[in-house]
């Protein structure tokens, strides 16, 4: 599963860093009962070292955004659980996301 029409929309730089703004599409497959899906979204200029969180639009009742991380360079991975519900699959819909990066000064190409 992948996050899809990922557009940049914005960057703000100081002496500590600099923080980016991403909007993409992801529409989680089903996720069965006490399970963890990840989601994952090529986010050109990420790499290990720098800080990233995920959040949707909405999202359903019981579907849980346990987080996001950057797994590899330009790869940002989200991690949902349906792990409130022990019997029945969840199946999200497709919601705009809002990810924010943090590359701290100092490490790969920060300010």
């Amino acid at each position: 599963m992948a996050g899809t029409a990922i557009v940049k929309k914005g960057e703000i730089q100081g002496k500590g860093g600099v923080v980016q703004a991403w909007q993409c599409s992801i529409d989680p497959a089903s996720i069965a009962a006490a399970a963890q899906l990840i989601v994952t979204i090529a986010i050109p200029g990420v790499r290990a070292g720098d800080l990233a969180w995920a959040q949707p639009e909405a999202i359903e009742t019981q579907l849980i955004v346990q987080g996001a991380k950057v797994t590899a360079s330009d790869v940002v991975s989200v991690y949902l659980s349906n792990s409130i519900n022990s019997v029945t699959a969840i199946d999200g819909g497709a919601k705009v996301w809002n990810i924010l990066v943090l590359k701290l000064a100092g490490l790969d190409t920060a300010a």
